[in-house]
């Protein structure tokens, strides 16, 4: 069941009383993802031997060459990212280099950063993401840390 374009409204009482309630009525935004034929597998099936070996910090490779591949949405995709991002212990995180990558595109090779903020990341992560022509979204991601 999709609720893209129906209305919701929503009753809004403001914790200061100065302020009077408010209705708002609005519409989801974006299409919803059809669970069925949206969901991103990392790795794609047709290129099954480009993923991470596994889920450990050490399988992130830091600082290495990374080559991974994806499944693709079901809707037409305008635009595609591919983003790596480490994090510290305390979940401060730095970027690693984002790509703009076409759309369509199934794989690619990147590099986890090695330090932030001078310090030895605690997790790793990746994640696609797909925005379709009529505002589908939908994303996914790997990520790697230390088990335990």
């Amino acid at each position: 069941m999709s609720f893209f374009g129906a209305a919701f409204r929503f009753n809004v009482v403001p914790i200061d009383s100065r302020f009077p309630p408010q209705n708002v009525v609005t519409t989801l935004k974006n299409p919803e993802a059809n669970t069925a034929t949206d969901f991103i597998f990392i790795p794609n099936s047709s290129s099954p031997t480009l993923k991470p070996s596994g889920t450990d910090l050490t399988d992130a490779r830091l600082g290495q060459n990374l080559t991974v591949s994806w499944s693709l949405p079901s809707f037409a995709i305008q635009e595609q990212r591919f983003s790596p991002i480490v994090n510290l212990a305390d979940g401060t995180f730095c970027q690693g280099v984002q790509q703009e990558l076409a759309p369509g595109t199934t794989s690619t090779t990147f590099k986890f950063p090695t330090t932030c903020f001078n310090q030895t990341p605690a997790v790793a992560q990746f994640c696609i993401f797909f925005k379709g022509e009529n505002g589908e979204s939908s994303t996914g991601c790997w990520f790697f840390g230390d088990p335990g």
